[in-house]
């Protein structure tokens, strides 16, 4: 019988409209419970001692994977401040299961410190190669699913589109903003905190259907791929980057990727006039879903 996976991520199963299905032998699920569209600090409170102090009955925070949780060999856990306390509860009650607490953001923005997880009951991985080294964390990057919110708009409202929160990159931004808007391209740059209130992903693919080129300005406190160049590789759409990791990928095409401080700033205009190139289906299929939960078991 083929090994199965059971991915428990909250933010990403709405964000990629999942249905909860199994496919595959993969299955993914919200983690915790929520109460009504936004959970209040108390209800959070109560559920954060209640997992810390590991009383009875912590099923009544979680969502329903709890009793499906037996069919699957491993459980993958996005990394959250209530991750390591969900791996003890799965251990407790699954000694023999596998269980990998997989960070998606960066430890230094993480509100869960490496040190604090019991290593005996969960593996711990990164998508970030620098803090698979500072912290003994096992590498496998970022993956994608097309989601079912994004709809081809069938032409360019926009040339370039930007959503993302200062966090100290605010002057890289705003001066990859102004190029572009000498340039004469209708820009949009959803700087959260400083010009735009928080965004749906929804609204956010919306934009990025709209838009010929996607910017992804990295702070330099990460070297993973955000989700940026992965949006840009499923959707066809060309990318501004400060990521020079990115010349090393098999889908780096100079034709599509224009990198900050590695590429002629002179040419960032001819950059952005030409075509987006197309990108091989097999080299995209590399960074999805099923390759992802494959790279845990190489």
């Amino acid at each position: 019988m083929n090994k199965k996976t059971l991915i428990l991520m909250d933010d990403m199963y709405e964000m990629y409209g999942l249905n909860g299905k199994e496919e595959d032998d993969i299955c993914f699920l919200p983690l915790l419970k929520r109460s009504g569209d936004d959970i209040n600090k108390l209800y959070r409170l109560l559920r954060k001692i209640h997992f810390k102090l590991a009383l009875p009955f912590e099923s009544i925070w979680l969502e329903h994977w709890t009793k499906v949780l037996d069919k699957y060999d491993t459980v993958v856990i996005g990394e959250t401040s209530n991750s390591n306390y969900m791996a003890k509860f799965i251990h407790r009650n699954y000694p023999k299961k596998r269980i990998i607490i997989w960070y998606r953001n960066s430890v230094s923005k993480s509100s869960l410190s490496p040190d604090d997880i019991d290593r005996s009951v969960s593996e711990i991985w990164s998508f970030d190669k620098d803090d698979c080294r500072k912290y003994s964390m096992r590498y496998n990057g970022q993956f994608y699913m097309r989601s079912p919110y994004y709809s081809e708009y069938g032409g360019a409202e926009y040339d370039a589109f930007f959503i993302g929160r200062d966090k100290g990159r605010l002057e890289e931004i705003l001066d990859i903003k102004d190029r572009l808007d000498k340039l004469g391209l209708k820009t949009v740059f959803k700087i959260v905190g400083y010009n735009s209130k928080p965004i749906s992903y929804k609204e956010c693919l919306d934009y990025i259907s709209k838009s010929r080129i996607i910017v992804d300005i990295q702070g330099a406190w990460q070297q993973g791929m955000t989700l940026r160049p992965m949006e840009s590789l499923f959707y066809q759409k060309k990318l501004i980057t400060n990521n020079k990791n990115l010349t090393i990928m098999d889908f780096y095409d100079p034709n599509n990727i224009f990198i900050i401080g590695k590429d002629d700033m002179n040419t960032l205009g001819s950059f952005c006039q030409k075509e987006h190139s197309k990108i091989k289906d097999s080299i995209i299929a590399q960074y999805g879903l099923k390759r992802w939960i494959e790279n845990f078991n190489i």
